[in-house]
């Protein structure tokens, strides 16, 4: 079985930007399908001394095109303040086919900045192909990266280490 993340999106104009998710306990959600994200320290490689400020890369999902896309093209034109968060789900360690969701990363004060729609190659027969996708960018004030009892960080894009 797959590892599943299911990201929701709260805009402060537009309200919840809906998903198309019928998944018990996900319910108008997106399914993320990848999900890229860096937080870089720079450091001198000679000494291995840090030698600048932690560096936040975008957050970058790829997800299927769904009916949402009109509102999230409304929020990326109107750079809309919005609350992102995704939720990362295992099977469950006790076994069986239940899920666990065990890892969260909260985006706030985020803006989705970069829209890039694709379609895979249709000539290549990959079995279960997604067919259209699109990856989005989003950029953050702070970040809450939460797992089930392992505690919690928090970290402001624009504040001191």
């Amino acid at each position: 079985m797959g590892m599943q993340a299911h990201m929701t999106i709260k805009g402060n104009k537009q309200g919840a930007i809906d998903g198309p998710s019928k998944i018990k306990g996900r319910e108008k959600s997106f399914e993320v399908l990848v999900y890229n994200h860096e937080v870089t320290v720079p450091f001198e490689s000679r000494t291995g001394m840090v030698s600048g400020k932690r560096v936040h890369h975008p957050v970058v999902l790829t997800i299927p095109i769904t009916e949402a896309e009109p509102k999230l093209a409304k929020a990326l034109t109107t750079a809309e303040h919005l609350t992102v968060e995704i939720k990362f789900f295992r099977p469950h360690p006790d076994g069986g086919a239940s899920e666990q969701q065990f890892y969260t990363v909260k985006l706030e004060n985020a803006k989705l900045t970069a829209m890039a729609p694709y379609m895979p190659n249709v000539a290549e027969k990959a079995p279960g192909g997604f067919g259209h996708l699109e990856q989005l960018s989003f950029i953050y004030d702070t970040i809450t990266w939460t797992t089930v009892g392992g505690g919690e960080h928090i970290d402001k894009w624009l504040e001191p280490a």
